[in-house]
């Protein structure tokens, strides 16, 4: 689990919240409306390969990653391996479907 903050909100300023329920983790981002990351976290979960090209999760694992990610201790950082500008997003897609033996995690950035 890891949680990390970056400069503050203002009282009462309006926030977006972005969450990705991947497959490896839980990665939530807290953004400014002028793009400042005022705060992120993520959690790991397992995901159980019971086959050949086959993967399961089950769903009472996801609620244990919400908890983990607003606990802030796990590292969320060390599984990025892109970082794409929103409008280059269609590359971002393709790089995560055809680099699977390199991209580990792209992430689209604002």
């Amino acid at each position: 689990m890891s949680a990390t903050g970056g400069p503050s909100a203002k009282r009462g300023e309006p926030l977006l919240l972005g969450l990705d329920l991947g497959t490896s983790a839980l990665k939530v981002l807290l953004v400014a409306l002028d793009g400042r990351i005022v705060g992120r976290a993520s959690a790991g979960y397992p995901t159980e390969r019971p086959g050949p090209d086959r993967a399961e999760q089950h769903a009472n694992t996801y609620p244990v990653a919400v908890a983990l990610v607003a606990s802030g201790e796990y590292p969320v950082e060390a599984v990025i391996s892109d970082r794409i500008p929103l409008d280059q997003a269609v590359m971002a897609f393709d790089k995560a479907l055809n680099e699977k033996d390199r991209a580990i995690k792209v992430m689209v950035t604002l």
